[in-house]
């Protein structure tokens, strides 16, 4: 309770005493409404008059309430009903090409280009605000036994790949895939405000390789925008291998490995994610967009069968435009360009570790290379990629960095690094770029 004046209500408006004290009675309930009475009756005050002005003024506010929550539930339902017209949409595009693929139609010249920035932009700003809650999804199936046939041109290695290095891209891995909220990382500058980013994944309970985005999995999707972005909409395992790990076309790619990376698109096929980047987009583009929102599978891809050039077929898959966290990354100018056979490193065996840590040092290099210098961390980079070694495990991983800095040295990567220990532990390298190193993003 309080004993300030309260505000000067409009003059009485046909609200009589008697109705006043009840309805604030009704409201306050006995014990505070005996309170009030006694504390007017001290103050000297005509209680009639003093509740009454109190009533005006509560039901005035209470009326300006209801307005704007009215306004609020109409913007809501508004936007659910935006949300589920774009559901339809997309329910209805995949049963039409599912219906296609059953009767065998060539469908591969009716995909849709990848979208520019401009129209991502676009279409973007027309979503609703962002919700927290995770929505019912559709759970994207990817057809086993392939009917559709495709038409793809031979693999050539390009002279460059790219890295999606956006802190959102680098730091997935963290965002718990069933959560109901969505995971906000902010990007500070020196010279501008802080833009914030957020960031959601929602995985099929059945996906049952690693039940989150890890860096082998953020290798394979860069592999496959870098393909897609050179032209490549139909690509094989052995495709996608080779970007990974810089080989020459026509290689056979270990039955072990060629699974992990079908799993890994599998995964990312089946794996909803909502990426609201408007603060980040505006401030890179210098627009005032409402909303930019990039929302749907990461991966909008299905196992086909591949015509080449020779007539010669396989299987392999079919992605409709650049996944989801490349695409975000490209459009906010964040992808990392690197020379192709920088990946290639004889000595070094391409397991899932090796790869994932050959993408996770390229991805720093990209902070290191703009900042004129910086370090590698072992222990962040292990927990990066999920490992607990032991000291003999350790020493083995420890190897392993050494020799792809060495290669990185020896090709002009870099100009030189130098370890940092703590005391005879070693607990990370500090980079020395190569200054005459150009981008060819």
């Amino acid at each position: 309770m309080t004993d300030q004046e309260p505000p000067n209500p409009p003059p009485r408006q046909g609200v009589e005493p008697d109705e006043a004290i009840a309805r604030l009675k009704e409201a306050l309930g006995e014990q505070d409404f005996n309170e009030l009475a006694k504390m007017i009756a001290a103050s000297g005050q005509e209680p009639y008059d003093y509740i009454t002005r109190f009533y005006i003024a509560a039901k005035i506010k209470d009326a300006q309430d209801k307005q704007e929550a009215a306004k609020a539930a109409e913007a809501a339902e508004a936007a659910r009903q935006a949300q589920a017209a774009a559901d339809a949409a997309m329910l209805a595009a995949q049963a039409a090409l599912e219906a296609a693929a059953k009767q065998g139609i060539k469908i591969y010249a009716k995909f849709p280009q990848p979208p520019d920035a401009y129209t991502a932009a676009t279409l973007a700003a027309k979503i609703a605000a962002e919700q927290d809650e995770t929505p019912e999804l559709p759970n994207f199936a990817v057809d086993e036994d392939p009917k559709t046939t495709v038409k793809g041109q031979d693999f050539y290695a390009p002279k460059t790949t790219n890295i999606a290095t956006s802190k959102a891209a680098q730091k997935i891995q963290e965002v718990d895939p069933n959560a109901d909220s969505q995971r906000r990382y902010t990007v500070s500058n020196p010279h501008r405000h802080a833009i914030r980013t957020s960031v959601a994944t929602w995985i099929p309970e059945d996906v049952k390789v690693n039940g989150k985005i890890t860096v082998f999995d953020r290798a394979v999707e860069d592999a496959i925008g870098t393909l897609v972005d050179r032209g490549y909409k139909a690509f094989t395992i052995e495709d996608v291998f080779c970007i990974l790990n810089g080989e020459p076309k026509g290689l056979r790619v270990h039955e072990k490995m060629a699974e992990r990376i079908d799993q890994t698109i599998v995964k990312l096929a089946r794996t909803w994610c909502n990426i609201d980047c408007t603060e980040q987009y505006n401030a890179v583009h210098r627009e005032k967009q409402e909303s930019v929102r990039i929302s749907g599978n990461i991966l909008l891809a299905n196992r086909v069968k591949i015509e080449r050039t020779n007539g010669r077929i396989t299987i392999g898959w079919f992605v409709k435009e650049l996944p989801k966290m490349y695409f975000y990354s490209k459009l906010v100018k964040q992808l990392y360009s690197v020379p192709y056979d920088i990946r290639k490193i004889e000595g070094l065996n391409a397991t899932e570790t090796t790869l994932a840590m050959k993408q996770y040092i390229l991805t720093q290099m990209a902070r290191i290379e703009r900042k004129h210098g910086g370090s590698i961390t072992l222990e962040t980079m292990y927990n990066a990629l999920d490992l607990t070694p032991n000291k003999v495990e350790r020493n083995r991983l420890n190897k392993a960095v050494i020799k792809i800095l060495e290669h990185f040295k020896a090709t002009g990567f870099i100009a030189n690094y130098t370890p940092e220990k703590r005391g005879r532990l070693l607990v990370g390298f500090e980079i020395i770029p190569n200054p005459k190193r150009r981008q060819l993003t």
